[in-house]
């Protein structure tokens, strides 16, 4: 499961759901300023991928992680993405301008891609990208 939790742009939401849905993982989308997930630039973003993908909308953070372990995508300090093979994990990704709120981030268990060419960081949609390939294959 991809949790886009706080994802204003809808750009990136809508390339965050293509993503999920080429992967075959379901998305949840919720927290304080996220886009709307139909939007006519996230539904132009995903391409399609709104309707071959379980969507949804949440209040709270405990129903999008939905008893799976939720794993925060964060920019560095978290654990490399291999060590959930059972498949019960919700990636978390936040905001780029403010990440993940405290408390969101406390409620999972930080992980970080590596970047070994010395970048700083990734655009969320290609974070997300990134780190949902390599949670399922």
């Amino acid at each position: 499961r991809l949790v886009a939790w706080g994802i204003s742009d809808p750009g990136n939401l809508g390339t965050m759901i293509r993503t999920a849905a080429a992967v075959g993982v379901d998305v949840v989308v919720g927290g304080e300023g996220s886009a709307d997930p139909w939007s006519p630039k996230t539904v132009r973003a995903g391409a399609g991928a709104h309707f071959k993908v379980g969507l949804g909308q949440v209040e709270s953070f405990d129903e999008a992680l939905d008893g799976r372990r939720g794993l925060a995508l964060v920019v560095t300090g978290g654990d490399d993405l291999d060590a959930d093979p059972d498949g019960a994990w919700a990636l978390v990704v936040g905001s780029e301008a403010h990440g993940l709120p405290d408390e969101v981030a406390a409620a999972c268990r930080p992980v970080t891609l590596p970047m070994p060419g010395g970048t700083e960081s990734l655009n969320a949609a290609v974070a997300a990208s990134v780190a949902l390939y390599s949670l399922v294959v």
